[in-house]
């Protein structure tokens, strides 16, 4: 799968430096270290379930629907948060996007994705908010002695 460096590439461009200003479009040095590693552990389950070196020879079209949704398993059973699964398998999905650009030649997948399963991640968990009683938020605090 050649065509992830070029999904690598346009993520590079985004990044903007440490002291660069905000701009539309970019992303922060620590988002795209982000990217690239959730990038590169997709490419190692693919490396580690067809064998070493299989990931340079694969097209886009020797992407089975299993695979992609073993590998949505893998990261759910991991202990992935549902949002982290959903941006794991959203960036899958970019690489696949990626490489129909007419410099990777006419590539597409065989089934659709839309039909394949989903795992979902860990819920979040139940946050514990302050009961009324603790705070009090209509109290007014008294000025000179009056109420």
């Amino acid at each position: 799968m050649r065509f992830q460096s070029g999904l690598i590439e346009s993520e590079r461009a985004r990044a903007r430096s440490e002291h660069e200003p905000r701009r539309r479009g970019t992303i922060a040095a620590p988002v795209f270290r982000d990217l690239n590693k959730q990038i590169r552990d997709f490419l190692e389950f693919l490396d580690h379930r067809h064998g070493h070196g299989a990931v340079a020879r694969m097209r886009i079209a020797d992407l089975a629907m299993e695979d992609i949704e073993d590998y949505n398993r893998y990261i759910a059973v991991k202990g992935f948060s549902a949002s982290q699964v959903a941006k794991r398998i959203q960036l899958v999905k970019a690489i696949i996007d990626r490489a129909g650009r007419p410099e990777h030649g006419p590539q597409v997948l065989t089934w659709n994705w839309d039909s394949r399963d989903v795992a979902h991640g860990v819920p979040p968990r139940e946050r514990l908010l302050q009961s009324s009683s603790s705070r009090s938020f209509f109290s007014r605090p008294t000025f000179a002695g009056r109420p």
